[in-house]
């Protein structure tokens, strides 16, 4: 997100290497918006998990104007229970965030400021900073500071272990993380189509290569930074949601949220229950018209054909962690038992079954939503129903890959 260069792709700076360097080499957004006459802040309240010291060198010169770190440094000394002293530790950090702007009322301005000390053992700790966030957002929106701002909130992943974390669920929220871009209302109004296509790039698989490419896109508008754009696309850039895939976006296959199709016993007794839910749609479609009870035979299920649901790849559902290897540290892939699927409530699943007495071949999407089946588009009729539908097929066409007429009489 800072760079748009994939880690191992950087000079080497892990302090396990004898021939790494600090990470001072690498290409910095902090660096382009410092050139274009910004003032910058770069500040992570839990020096220990620091994204650049944790296990890296870290940086020789403070990458941004305003550097956190050694201020934290000596601050967590002091930290206990999120607090240091009297004052929530979070507090701290954003009200030097609310420093910072005001300090540069009238100078553009690039800050990141992460919060990992409360979240890093018990995402629900970060219950505790909604109101305080909240009250920052509202000072800085009272001050007239949001009206020129591009504002971020994101998260980096979801749990990274827990019994939560051994579910589908679980891996695809660590895959999934928060990302909120807020834009000011000048911006909606004079740059619509911009606005669009950020709206349109929310419904469309993105990572941090692409949030880069916006920043870099920012600072070239109007023209693009193609040629320092090597993998992602700017979010102010309308992305082709067909075309774009997890290979082309910059995400291994084992960090791939996308789902895909994947084949199900069709003895499961959940499929049995879909076909026949699908059966009763179909008979009751025909029969709000009550005459048509005398016209269409009532069909019933013969056969599911086949069955699949929407699963991630099995690269992720067997996905245990990552480790070093001759890449970068967390290059290699240990895989274990294969996820429990929690997603059985909440998930897409496609069909095929026969009826009878009509012998229809059909095919149809449903949506379970917390055990609830609902149909996903229409029901696909995959054979030729040819004459079966002749007593209602000028009266209510769009019955006819149901209706399975009484034969015609014998002339």
């Amino acid at each position: 997100m800072l760079t748009g260069i994939a880690e191992k792709n950087q000079p080497e700076a892990r302090r396990s290497e004898s021939s790494s360097d600090t990470v001072d080499k690498w290409r910095w957004i902090f660096k382009d918006f410092k050139q274009k006459g910004y003032a910058t802040l770069f500040s992570e309240d839990s020096p220990k998990l620091a994204a650049f010291n944790y296990r890296l060198k870290g940086f020789k010169d403070p990458p941004t104007d305003h550097y956190a770190r050694p201020f934290w440094l000596e601050a967590d000394k002091l930290l206990d229970d999120f607090c240091i002293g009297s004052r929530a530790a979070h507090n701290i950090s954003l009200e030097y965030l609310l420093s910072f702007f005001r300090a540069y009322k009238n100078k553009p301005k690039f800050s990141l400021s992460t919060h990992a000390d409360i979240s890093h053992d018990d995402q629900n700790a970060i219950g505790y900073v909604d109101d305080d966030l909240k009250g920052i957002l509202q000072t800085l929106e009272k001050e007239d500071f949001l009206a020129n701002t591009l504002l971020i909130i994101f998260g980096d992943h979801g749990a990274r272990f827990s019994d939560l974390r051994k579910t589908i669920q679980g891996k695809l929220e660590e895959r999934l993380p928060f990302m909120s871009i807020t834009l000011p209302k000048w911006f909606i109004e004079k740059y619509p189509d911009l606005h669009g296509n950020l709206v349109h790039n929310s419904k469309v698989l993105t990572t941090p290569f692409d949030v880069y490419a916006t920043l870099r896109h920012i600072l070239s508008y109007p023209s693009y930074p193609a040629s320092e754009i090597t993998t992602g696309e700017s979010l102010f850039n309308k992305i082709d949601k067909e075309s774009r895939k997890c290979e082309n976006a910059g995400v291994e296959e084992h960090w791939c949220p996308c789902l895909n199709l994947e084949e199900i016993s069709i003895d499961k007794p959940l499929i049995k229950k879909l076909a026949e839910f699908v059966v009763k749609f179909m008979n009751n479609l025909m029969f709000e018209n009550s005459h048509l009870e005398k016209l269409c035979h009532k069909l019933v299920l013969k056969k599911i054909n086949s069955a699949f649901n929407d699963m991630p790849s099995e690269k992720v559902q067997y996905f245990a962690k990552s480790r070093r290897d001759n890449e970068c540290d967390s290059c290699g892939l240990i895989f274990g038992e294969k996820s429990t699927n929690t997603l059985v409530d909440d998930t897409l699943y496609q069909l095929q079954f026969v009826t009878s007495p009509n012998e229809g071949f059909y095919e149809v999407s449903l949506k379970m939503k917390r055990g609830v089946p609902l149909l996903v588009g229409d029901v696909s009729r995959i054979d030729a129903y040819k004459d079966q539908p002749h007593c209602i097929a000028k009266t209510f066409p769009l019955l006819r890959k149901y209706c399975y007429c009484s034969p015609k009489p014998a002339r």
